[in-house]
Parts: C-alpha cells; structure tokens; sequence
C-alpha cells in the first residue's frame, strides 16, 4: 500500500512542477551549420508619485507655500521620451477651502508646467517639482474653525515629450 502510494504522490509531484517550453524551428544547412533565435522580454511602465498628505497654511499668510510632488527613485520606469503628468482637481470644482459654514478661495499654480489642469511632469527618476498654494484674500473667514478641502490628484503616462 505505502508503494502504491509513493509512485502516486511521485506521479502528482510529477505532474505539478512540469515546465512547457517551446521555440521557433531554426533549420540548420549542413553547409551553413549555424542559426539564430530571438530572445526578449517586456518591460511594462511602472512609476511611483509622492505627494504630501496635508499642507498646513498659517492663518492670514498670503505668500506662496509650497507642496513638492516627487518621482520615486526607486520605483520610476518608463520609456525614453515618455512622460509621466499629474494633474490637480477637487471634486466640487473649485479650489476653496471650507468649514462646512464658510469658505476660502486659493490657488494651486505649477509655474509653466500648468497647461491642461497638468501640475508637474516627470521623465526620469528622482524628479521634484513643487506647486505654489496662495490664499491670496483671507476675509472670507468669518467663523473660527477649520477649513480644508481634499485635492484629488490624477497620474497620466503619455506619448513623446
């Protein structure tokens, strides 16, 4: 009984860890005794973006913070003259901060890069590239408490730089 066993766990075993391979045929000439296979791999586009979780804005300062959105240095590939944009939105569509009472307009601005709603742009490793928030009027803020709104940030890998 242990043997019949053994050969059918060996069978199973067997079985489990076959390995298929397959290739093109390459026919070889006896007066040109050598040929040629192709060997290749596909690399997909992986990126990885940091973002800050919260920014923090003094009460009645009206310079430009800054919020640093970086391209991991360890997570970046993609292709030679790919880019990868992030882009900023909220959900109500306008850039206010609020305390469920009032609210408080600010902007995001990215200097040049701003075309299109994209805030920052990558193409290698490494890369920072901050986005100025200004509330540039406070006298909005007629009742005490915390404002704040969500921005939704959206990464979009595409075609030549």
């Amino acid at each position: 009984m242990k043997k019949a066993i053994s050969v059918l766990l060996a069978l199973c075993l067997t079985c489990a860890f076959g390995v298929s391979v397959s290739a093109a045929d390459v026919t070889l000439n006896p007066t040109a005794p050598t040929g040629d296979t192709v060997i290749s791999t596909t690399v997909e586009p992986s990126y990885v973006v940091t973002i800050p979780a919260t920014l923090a804005i003094p009460f009645g300062d009206t310079s430009a913070q800054t919020l640093t959105v970086t391209a991991s240095a360890a997570d970046f590939c993609i292709a030679a003259g790919e880019k990868v944009d992030v882009s900023v939105s909220t959900e109500s569509g306008a850039f206010a901060l609020s305390n469920n009472t009032n609210t408080i307009a600010y902007t995001v601005n990215a200097g040049a890069t701003g075309q299109n709603g994209v805030v920052a742009s990558f193409t290698a490793a490494g890369q920072s590239q901050g986005l100025s928030v200004t509330v540039p009027d406070w006298s909005s803020a007629h009742t005490s408490g915390t404002y704040s709104q969500s921005l939704i940030f959206t990464l979009t890998y595409s075609g030549v730089v």
